[in-house]
């Protein structure tokens, strides 16, 4: 059974599983890149992860696709644990806080 868009064909869904997958491998690495930076860090992994997700429940359609989907989504979920214990070890340089 071939999927297939209403309006453009297969095309289409081809491309945005490109794009979600060209985003989860964006976002990931950048969220770990930036641990050191509580709130953002956090923000990009997390983003990379849900883009992942999304990616992963619109069923990639080719297994190439599917596979590099899911390493991304490993990454971001790895960005989002170095975030996470980053903060927990207080490596954290750059923080919001109430100005007092």
């Amino acid at each position: 059974m071939e999927r297939r868009d209403s309006v453009s064909g297969g095309a289409a869904t081809l491309r945005s599983a490109y794009v979600l997958t060209a985003a989860v491998w964006i976002l990931g690495p950048l969220g770990a890149a930036f641990y050191w930076w509580a709130p953002l860090g956090m923000v990009l992994s997390l983003a990379g992860v849900l883009t992942g997700l999304i990616g992963w429940v619109r069923r990639p359609p080719t297994p190439s696709v599917r596979a590099l989907l899911l390493c991304g989504l490993a990454v971001a979920v790895l960005a989002l644990g170095l975030d996470l214990l980053a903060v927990q070890l207080g490596l954290v340089t750059v923080r919001f806080e109430a100005l007092r």
